[in-house]
């Protein structure tokens, strides 16, 4: 039902390599806005008996965009990436060079570490920090759970949990807390509970002939709400 040709997009890159943001401009046809408003339309008001919503729009995103984020976007002066309906995701660097994602909304605000865990490093909310007092400032570069603790949400797993016993020797918490990332992304989207803004990417970890996974997190905060949504699969 798009009318391509009538849709121009275009992508825009800034001139700093260190401050990297895309542009991107749509002119969508009436046509396309038309579909567009008839599909909010039912998932706003459903067009089934009884008012319902479709099942498979109950808890869809209406919209999402993906930004791919890099390393060289991360730089000692924080740099705003995207703003958008009482959302804003910024870039910066810890001073122990550790890449960070701040994510602000209308009550408070997470920050993440997109290459190291994908892990919450910090989250203040309704004027609180809520995040756990430890031995440090801010987070450094680490490997493993104990070099690096106090995040407000670690991921822990995969290959194993908690402490080791003394039959073996794995990391505690497992390699998930400070797995590095190879890829990261900025999202935003909307949907039932309105705007948002998050973060995802793809951590591999690999053992010889023993264990080979992909892990990919994903962390949603909503313009008006101090609930964090977390998953991880």
């Amino acid at each position: 039902p798009f009318n391509t040709r009538s849709t121009v997009a275009t992508l825009t890159p800034a001139s700093s390599a260190t401050s990297s943001i895309v542009a991107l401009t749509m002119k969508p046809s009436k046509r396309t806005r038309r579909f567009c408003q008839f599909l909010i339309g039912v998932y706003q008001k459903g067009f089934v008996k009884g008012g319902r919503r479709p099942k498979a729009l109950r808890h869809s995103t209406v919209m999402q965009i993906t930004i791919p984020l890099n390393d060289a976007q991360f730089g000692p002066a924080e740099a705003v990436i995207a703003e958008t309906d009482g959302l804003v995701a910024s870039a910066f660097r810890y001073g122990t060079g550790v890449a960070a994602l701040r994510i602000r909304n209308r009550v408070g605000e997470i920050v993440c570490l997109p290459f190291q865990g994908q892990q919450i490093a910090d989250a203040t909310f309704h004027g609180r920090r809520l995040t756990m007092r430890s031995m440090f400032g801010e987070p450094p570069k680490a490997t493993h759970y104990l070099g690096n603790s106090g995040g407000f949400l670690v991921h822990c797993g995969a290959t194993a949990m908690g402490n080791p016993s003394a039959e073996d020797n794995h990391p505690l918490h497992g390699e998930l807390p400070n797995l590095p990332y190879q890829s990261a992304s900025l999202m935003i989207g909307e949907d039932e509970r309105g705007p948002w803004m998050g973060m995802t990417g793809v951590g591999r970890y690999t053992i010889a002939f023993t264990h080979n996974y992909e892990a990919r997190p994903v962390l949603k905060l909503h313009a008006d709400s101090g609930r964090i949504d977390a998953e991880i699969e």
